[in-house]
């Protein structure tokens, strides 16, 4: 018979997980307002610099800037932005696992330059090549190590070390949608500038003296782009995470109600058929 102590004691304890996941989700919902906030205040400004840069970038041609050159050889440097903590289903394994077969398709021809703590701790343990690492750095999101990420992407292209940067991260499309990919960004495209004449600037000093001040900035500002998606992408994760965790803790309320009850039940039917047996026995 099962001991009505022990299932009264773990409805208290999966009682107190669902106040604690219920919590968890609470504090990732107001997380993720205010990594959208963020992404939505830099809009209008990552969008004014592409067009900037993709506009001079047409007009110079890909020999004005070595960001715009394409070096012989295939060695890449991936910028693999992951969480720094857990709890948010799927996200940090999926990264991970696209990371790993990155890695074993290219063999020697990668390195990572890591972002967040999941990948720093992940890659500990392998022997791939890593450029440079950064725990626990998604605390402070006005604090980000996006230019000095940067700063070193460029250092190992411009050296010759890598004749590419990509970056891998969760990319925020909605609160259901965060595809893991990978996004190119040296070297540098000059895309479209849109219809003909359009953002034809006059520039002073040169197209070249403005492309190297530009070409920079557009890298750190693409990398601290991509790092505010990947964090909000992370909470939209775990609010899921922590939501579903809530349901499963209200089925498994109710099962182990249901199965309390028919315990006790069982025992007060056990108890009565005991007292009428001893009764009938005298």
């Amino acid at each position: 018979m099962p001991n009505l102590k022990d299932i009264r004691r773990r409805i208290r304890s999966v009682r107190s997980t669902q106040q604690i996941t219920r919590a968890m989700k609470m504090v990732a919902a107001a997380k993720l307002r205010k990594a959208q906030d963020r992404l939505h205040a830099t809009d209008a400004y990552v969008r004014g610099l592409d067009d900037l840069r993709r506009g001079l970038v047409r007009r110079a041609g890909p020999g004005a800037h070595p960001f715009l050159r394409r070096p012989e050889g295939d060695r890449a440097l991936v910028l693999l932005i992951t969480g720094d903590r857990g709890l948010c289903g799927s996200y940090n394994s999926a990264l991970l696992a696209r990371a790993d077969r990155l890695a074993a398709e290219r063999g020697g021809g990668l390195s990572f330059l890591l972002a967040g703590k999941k990948g720093v701790d992940h890659f500990a343990k392998t022997p791939v090549e890593v450029l440079a690492a950064y725990p626990n750095i998604f605390a402070k999101l006005d604090a980000l190590p996006s230019a000095e990420m940067a700063e070193a992407a460029r250092e190992a292209f411009l050296s010759g070390r890598v004749q590419r940067v990509e970056a891998l991260s969760a990319r925020f499309r909605s609160l259901s949608s965060f595809p893991v990919e990978l996004t190119p960004l040296l070297p540098m495209e000059a895309g479209e500038a849109g219809e003909e004449g359009a953002n034809e600037y006059l520039c002073e000093p040169s197209i070249g003296e403005i492309l190297a001040e530009l070409l920079p900035r557009a890298l750190s500002v693409a990398v601290h782009r991509l790092m505010l998606e990947a964090n909000a992408a992370e909470q939209a994760a775990r609010m899921t995470a922590m939501e579903l965790a809530t349901h499963n803790a209200d089925d498994m309320i109710g099962s182990l109600t249901l199965f309390y009850n028919r315990a006790r039940q069982a025992a007060i039917t056990k108890e009565l058929i005991e007292i009428v047996s001893g009764a009938q026995a005298q």
